[in-house]
């Protein structure tokens, strides 16, 4: 059913911390995606240039290393 309709079917457990990050890094990334191609269609219908909202995805294991201070 996931392929008719376009979607993407993900096998993930909350408890068990299984498959979590990468569906909602597939859904951030296809809502972008999804964004990009709406502003594109927008400013090719209205020929106006428009400023660009930049998101930037980083990882954050770096944090999750560091000692906390207590």
């Amino acid at each position: 059913y996931a392929k008719q309709v376009g979607a993407v079917h993900f096998h993930t457990s909350a408890k068990l911390n299984r498959n979590i990050e990468e569906m909602f890094l597939d859904l951030t990334k296809r809502m972008m995606a999804h964004a990009d191609e709406a502003e594109q269609q927008k400013s090719n219908l209205t020929r106006t240039n428009s400023t660009r909202r930049n998101v930037v995805v980083v990882e954050d294991e770096a944090e999750q290393n560091q000692p906390t201070k207590s």
